[in-house]
């Protein structure tokens, strides 16, 4: 049986608990961003009152990391609060790092110059670090109407996200 700690108070599917006790991922099926979605029964989750459900299956959130293990979801179909697994991260060596305002989550032990693959901020009013999931958004980028190569390269430099020159 898998554990969760989920704080049932209301249904958000755009948002992620980092919960310590958790030991997988647990999602809704509604949440934004899920891939790969698998319609079978899955494992057992103990909940907080003591009572258990099973997950009706699994999906994969890119968001959480590189590798299949990490990305690997289990789907609750009434669950009020996703839960992402710092146990399950740990074991994939991510670090998590908590204070009092966010956590930030590293593929490895940070160093100064790397940056987290997450960044959940503290909720003031539960105490919790939450995740806000969205939906990927597509950019189209169009080139072909501006004028001179020094406004192109510009444009190309901005939609790279302004990388510096090396």
């Amino acid at each position: 049986k898998a554990l969760s700690t989920s704080y049932p108070h209301h249904f958000n599917y755009t948002q992620a608990i980092i919960d310590t006790a958790a030991t997988d991922h647990f999602f809704n099926h509604r949440t934004p961003g899920l891939k790969n979605i698998v319609n079978k029964p899955g494992v057992s989750v103990l909940l907080p009152d003591g009572s258990t459900t099973q997950a009706t299956g699994t999906g994969m959130l890119p968001i959480l990391g590189r590798g299949a293990k990490e990305q690997q979801v289990h789907l609750l179909e009434k669950f009020p609060n996703s839960l992402i697994s710092i146990p399950k991260l740990c074991d994939q060596d991510y670090t998590a790092v908590f204070t009092k305002d966010c956590v930030d989550i590293y593929k490895q032990k940070p160093t100064i110059q790397q940056t987290p693959i997450i960044q959940a901020p503290r909720n003031k009013t539960t105490g919790l670090w939450e995740l806000q999931i969205t939906q990927p958004q597509h950019i189209a980028n169009y080139a072909h109407k501006i004028p001179t190569i020094r406004d192109k390269i510009k444009f190309y430099h901005q939609t790279c996200g302004n990388p510096v020159k090396s």
